[in-house]
Protein backbone atom coordinates (compact mmCIF):
# COMPACT_ATOMS: atom_id res chain seq x y z
CA UNK A 1 0.00 0.00 0.00
CA UNK A 2 1.28 3.29 -1.03
CA UNK A 3 0.88 6.80 1.10
CA UNK A 4 -2.06 7.85 -0.42
CA UNK A 5 -3.70 4.75 0.02
CA UNK A 6 -2.78 4.76 3.87
CA UNK A 7 -4.07 8.44 3.83
CA UNK A 8 -7.41 7.69 2.27
CA UNK A 9 -7.97 4.24 4.77
CA UNK A 10 -7.07 7.05 7.87
CA UNK A 11 -9.69 9.20 6.69
CA UNK A 12 -12.15 6.88 6.00
CA UNK A 13 -11.35 5.51 10.26
CA UNK A 14 -11.54 9.19 11.05
CA UNK A 15 -15.05 9.21 9.32
CA UNK A 16 -16.71 5.94 10.63
CA UNK A 17 -19.02 5.68 13.53
CA UNK A 18 -17.47 5.47 16.74
CA UNK A 19 -15.38 6.66 19.71
CA UNK A 20 -12.21 8.35 17.84
CA UNK A 21 -9.19 6.60 18.28
CA UNK A 22 -7.74 8.42 21.50
CA UNK A 23 -10.82 7.69 23.24
CA UNK A 24 -10.81 4.01 22.38
CA UNK A 25 -6.97 4.19 24.31
CA UNK A 26 -7.57 6.20 26.77
CA UNK A 27 -10.18 3.53 27.97
CA UNK A 28 -8.44 0.64 27.18
CA UNK A 29 -8.76 -1.70 29.78
CA UNK A 30 -4.54 -1.76 29.75
CA UNK A 31 -4.25 1.69 30.21
CA UNK A 32 -6.73 1.38 33.44
CA UNK A 33 -4.77 -1.57 34.84
CA UNK A 34 -1.42 0.41 34.53
CA UNK A 35 -3.37 3.15 36.77
CA UNK A 36 -4.59 0.62 39.36
CA UNK A 37 -1.13 -1.01 39.27
CA UNK A 38 0.65 2.63 39.61
CA UNK A 39 -1.58 3.44 42.89
CA UNK A 40 -1.32 0.16 44.79
CA UNK A 41 2.67 0.18 44.25
CA UNK A 42 2.76 4.14 45.27
CA UNK A 43 0.79 3.25 48.64
CA UNK A 44 2.68 -0.07 48.64
CA UNK A 45 5.85 1.66 49.08
CA UNK A 46 4.10 4.58 51.62
CA UNK A 47 3.26 1.53 53.89
CA UNK A 48 7.09 0.04 53.85
CA UNK A 49 8.51 3.51 54.38
CA UNK A 50 6.58 4.06 57.56
CA UNK A 51 6.79 0.75 58.85
CA UNK A 52 10.83 1.00 57.98
CA UNK A 53 10.78 4.62 59.94
CA UNK A 54 8.78 2.39 63.27
CA UNK A 55 11.69 -0.02 63.08
CA UNK A 56 14.24 1.90 62.92
CA UNK A 57 12.89 3.50 66.17
CA UNK A 58 12.38 0.75 67.67
CA UNK A 59 15.43 -0.61 66.69
CA UNK A 60 18.04 2.69 68.08
CA UNK A 61 15.41 2.28 71.46
CA UNK A 62 16.37 -1.34 71.52
CA UNK A 63 20.00 -0.55 70.82
CA UNK A 64 20.46 1.78 73.81
CA UNK A 65 18.52 0.02 76.10
CA UNK A 66 20.87 -2.99 75.38
CA UNK A 67 24.08 -1.53 75.68
CA UNK A 68 23.61 0.91 78.88
CA UNK A 69 20.33 0.19 80.81
CA UNK A 70 17.27 2.29 80.11
CA UNK A 71 18.59 4.54 82.93
CA UNK A 72 22.00 4.85 81.51
CA UNK A 73 23.96 7.87 80.74
CA UNK A 74 24.27 6.81 77.03
CA UNK A 75 20.33 5.92 76.78
CA UNK A 76 19.46 9.16 77.76
CA UNK A 77 22.09 11.00 75.27
CA UNK A 78 21.25 9.09 72.49
CA UNK A 79 17.69 9.61 73.28
CA UNK A 80 18.55 13.64 73.15
CA UNK A 81 20.38 13.21 69.94
CA UNK A 82 17.66 11.02 68.09
CA UNK A 83 15.47 14.27 69.12
CA UNK A 84 17.49 16.63 66.69
CA UNK A 85 17.04 14.12 63.95
CA UNK A 86 13.46 12.73 64.73
CA UNK A 87 11.90 15.94 66.15
CA UNK A 88 7.92 15.35 64.80
CA UNK A 89 8.38 11.32 66.43
CA UNK A 90 5.80 11.72 69.41
CA UNK A 91 7.44 8.73 70.45
CA UNK A 92 10.81 9.57 70.96
CA UNK A 93 9.68 12.70 72.83
CA UNK A 94 7.97 10.49 75.30
CA UNK A 95 10.74 8.02 75.76
CA UNK A 96 12.99 11.36 76.51
CA UNK A 97 10.18 12.88 78.28
CA UNK A 98 10.06 9.99 80.81
CA UNK A 99 13.82 9.49 81.14
CA UNK A 100 13.47 13.11 82.34
CA UNK A 101 11.06 11.93 84.84
CA UNK A 102 13.45 8.99 85.52
CA UNK A 103 15.94 11.50 85.87
CA UNK A 104 13.87 14.10 88.56
CA UNK A 105 13.91 16.78 86.06
CA UNK A 106 10.21 17.54 86.45
CA UNK A 107 10.40 20.83 84.43
CA UNK A 108 11.97 19.78 81.23
CA UNK A 109 9.59 16.52 81.30
CA UNK A 110 6.98 19.64 81.39
CA UNK A 111 8.45 21.01 78.69
CA UNK A 112 8.87 17.73 76.60
CA UNK A 113 5.23 17.20 77.42
CA UNK A 114 3.89 20.48 76.33
CA UNK A 115 6.05 19.98 72.98
CA UNK A 116 4.12 16.48 72.53
CA UNK A 117 0.59 17.83 73.13
CA UNK A 118 1.50 20.46 70.16
CA UNK A 119 2.19 17.91 67.77
CA UNK A 120 -0.86 15.19 69.35
CA UNK A 121 -3.32 17.52 72.01
CA UNK A 122 -5.26 14.28 72.67
CA UNK A 123 -2.67 11.91 73.50
CA UNK A 124 -3.04 10.42 77.07
CA UNK A 125 0.12 9.69 77.77
CA UNK A 126 1.27 13.26 77.30
CA UNK A 127 -0.99 15.10 79.12
CA UNK A 128 -0.86 12.59 82.08
CA UNK A 129 3.17 13.19 82.08
CA UNK A 130 2.58 16.97 81.95
CA UNK A 131 -0.40 17.03 84.84
CA UNK A 132 2.09 14.84 86.90
CA UNK A 133 4.77 16.84 85.92
CA UNK A 134 2.97 20.01 87.20
CA UNK A 135 1.99 18.13 90.55
CA UNK A 136 5.39 17.33 91.07
CA UNK A 137 6.48 21.35 90.75
CA UNK A 138 4.21 22.09 93.23
CA UNK A 139 1.58 24.06 90.15
CA UNK A 140 -1.39 22.16 90.84
CA UNK A 141 -3.89 24.89 89.35
CA UNK A 142 -1.80 23.90 85.83
CA UNK A 143 -2.44 20.08 86.88
CA UNK A 144 -5.85 20.37 87.23
CA UNK A 145 -6.33 22.82 84.70
CA UNK A 146 -4.28 20.09 82.30
CA UNK A 147 -7.18 17.01 84.03
CA UNK A 148 -9.90 19.07 83.02
CA UNK A 149 -9.32 19.54 79.59
CA UNK A 150 -8.33 15.68 79.24
CA UNK A 151 -11.85 14.49 80.48
CA UNK A 152 -14.19 17.40 79.12
CA UNK A 153 -12.49 15.15 75.79
CA UNK A 154 -12.42 11.52 77.06
CA UNK A 155 -15.61 12.04 79.52
CA UNK A 156 -14.01 9.62 82.20
CA UNK A 157 -10.33 8.76 82.53
CA UNK A 158 -9.71 7.70 86.74
CA UNK A 159 -6.09 8.79 86.10
CA UNK A 160 -7.21 11.90 85.40
CA UNK A 161 -9.71 12.21 87.68
CA UNK A 162 -7.66 10.68 91.04
CA UNK A 163 -4.87 13.16 89.90
CA UNK A 164 -7.41 16.50 89.85
CA UNK A 165 -8.73 14.67 93.38
CA UNK A 166 -4.76 14.66 94.70
CA UNK A 167 -4.48 18.50 93.29
CA UNK A 168 -7.55 19.60 95.33
CA UNK A 169 -6.68 17.89 98.37
CA UNK A 170 -3.25 19.11 98.33
CA UNK A 171 -4.76 22.81 97.29
CA UNK A 172 -7.39 22.44 100.45
CA UNK A 173 -10.44 23.01 98.22
CA UNK A 174 -12.10 19.37 98.77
Amino acid sequence: MDARAAADVAREIERAPGPPTRQIVANCPVKRLEKVIGFKLAASAAVIYVRLRGLQREKVLRDAALEGGAGSDRYFDLLHKELDYRFANVGFHLKYAEALVARNRMADAAVEARLILVQDPYNFNGNLLLANSYYSLGLLRESIDVCDQYLAVSGYCFEFSELRELCQQRMGTV
